[in-house]
């Protein structure tokens, strides 16, 4: 796990350094506020080192995996346990969504 984070942080600085940072996520923020921590400080020593930042990654990653089964596992026995809900939750898809197939890119339209 570490040499993938390690990896794509890589990949990321990279781009940063480039000046095409992504601050649309977690990471993008992280690395953004890092190095301009490490900028305004004139230091290496201040901010997150490599470590510190692949750990953090690394427990976001697993707490959001199981928050969100915890969440959709729930969500699910709700569901099933109330029809009403989960009729109204269906509507409401198929009203925003529409009756076609999903749109499964990455970014849906607005």
């Amino acid at each position: 796990m570490n040499a993938l984070i390690t990896s794509i942080i890589d990949k990321r600085m990279i781009v940063t350094k480039a000046g095409e940072n992504s601050k649309d996520d977690l990471l993008g923020v992280l690395l953004d506020s890092n190095s301009k921590e490490i900028k305004k400080d004139g230091s290496s020593n201040s901010g997150l080192s490599i470590e510190e930042i692949i750990e953090g990654c690394k427990i976001f990653y697993i707490a959001g995996q199981e928050t969100t089964v915890n969440l959709l596992v729930w969500t699910m026995v709700l569901l099933g346990q109330h029809t009403n809900w989960q009729a109204r939750a269906r509507d409401e898809v198929s009203l925003v969504f529409g009756k076609g197939k999903p749109n499964t890119e990455y970014r849906i339209p607005n």
